[in-house]
């Protein structure tokens, strides 16, 4: 997928924007999105590790990173970031 950027925006609190929505902070391309079910095994202790639990961080936001081929995922406070609107070409 290649990302192609539109214009940018003013800076917001990052919690206005909506699931799905895209920012830029750092130079980097993140998305908002939500986790419901994604569990795995805790690479320490091999316990059973649930999504819900590790992102449940007051005033959390969880988010994706499109930048790169990772797709790691984060959770953000409310801080102030650029919106942007993108647009994904298929290859």
């Amino acid at each position: 997928m290649i990302i192609e950027r539109k214009p940018k925006t003013e800076p917001v609190f990052l919690s206005t924007l909506n699931y799905g929505d895209c920012f830029e902070c750092n130079e980097e391309i993140f998305m908002v999105i939500s986790l419901y079910v994604i569990d795995g095994r805790c690479p320490n202790c091999n316990s059973l590790v649930n999504s819900n639990d590790l992102f449940k961080l007051s005033n959390s936001i969880t988010v994706v990173e499109l930048s790169d081929d990772c797709g790691c995922v984060y959770s953000f406070n409310d801080i102030k970031v650029t919106p942007i609107k993108l647009k994904a070409v298929e290859v």
